[in-house]
């Protein structure tokens, strides 16, 4: 049953309470070993969000060429 939820994205802290685990690390320690290609979904987000390019940042004038404040 943990198995299960968990590979279904049940949080793990639901899934702890559910087996009457008094603490989450219990859960993950037993069960989360189990979850065939967890590995393989994290590495393919973060590198999904790695790999998503970002806007540079616009261009800002350098102080010393700014207007003194009320010129």
């Amino acid at each position: 049953m943990a198995t299960v939820m968990l590979a279904n994205g049940v949080p793990v802290p639901t899934v702890s309470q559910r087996l009457g685990h008094a603490r989450a690390s219990t859960t993950l320690n037993v069960f989360a070993h189990r979850i065939p290609g967890a590995d393989r979904a994290a590495a393919d987000l973060i590198g999904g969000l790695l790999d998503t390019p970002t806007e540079p940042a616009p261009a800002r004038p350098h102080d010393r060429d700014a207007p003194a404040a009320g010129s």
